[in-house]
């Protein structure tokens, strides 16, 4: 149980905002890398 809290302090180090921030950050590359390629 202990080591489980653990695990999700590390995946989460800054809790929920900075991974929706991380999520969104990732959906802008995702995105500027589909656009690139449809350019090409």
């Amino acid at each position: 149980e202990d080591q489980s809290q653990r695990r999700y302090y590390v995946v989460t180090p800054l809790g929920r905002d900075a991974l929706a921030s991380e999520v969104d950050r990732l959906g802008d590359f995702v995105t500027s890398a589909r656009s690139a390629l449809s350019e090409v």
